[in-house]
């Protein structure tokens, strides 16, 4: 799909953007404009695809077209053949639903919380143990004689 002049030579710089989603529009000298048309338009921005009403409509023709591309996918991933085609579908049913893997789920750490719990805790025992009394008592015999004076 190369450009090419009425002489019949090719084009020393063909476009790279497929014909599909180039701009419809023509250029000064009669060939196809080069640049690429606006999602789901026909047009560049330079050729009118700025323009509100273009905009709207081009957005209009994308979401005509979600219904349809979902169901596809989710027939794909029922009855797709290879595990690839199946995994892939499920990645691009995600991806539109907002899950994709731009997506961060966060999760809260809960290490720091218990941490402090226990180094609470632990402070609360090294108090205990400080209004401790050491009792030297046998559970046999009952307190010393010292102990008793």
């Amino acid at each position: 799909m190369t450009d090419t002049d009425p002489m019949g030579t090719p084009d020393p710089t063909p476009s790279r953007i497929p014909d599909a989603r180039r701009c419809t529009a023509t250029n000064k000298s009669g060939g196809r404009c080069g640049q690429r048309a606006i999602p789901g338009g026909h047009v560049c921005k330079f050729h009118g695809g700025a323009a509100p009403q273009v905009k709207r409509k081009a957005q209009l023709r994308l979401a005509e077209l979600v219904d349809p591309a979902i169901a596809q996918l989710a027939r794909m991933l029922t009855q797709a053949d290879k595990d690839s085609d199946k995994l892939r579908a499920a990645e691009n049913i995600l991806d539109r639903a907002g899950y994709g893997r731009s997506a961060t789920v966060e999760v809260d750490d809960k290490r720091e919380f218990i941490l402090a719990q226990i180094g609470a805790i632990q402070a609360r025992r090294e108090e205990d143990i400080e209004d401790a009394e050491i009792v030297d008592e046998d559970p046999y015999t009952g307190p010393t004689t010292e102990e008793q004076s």
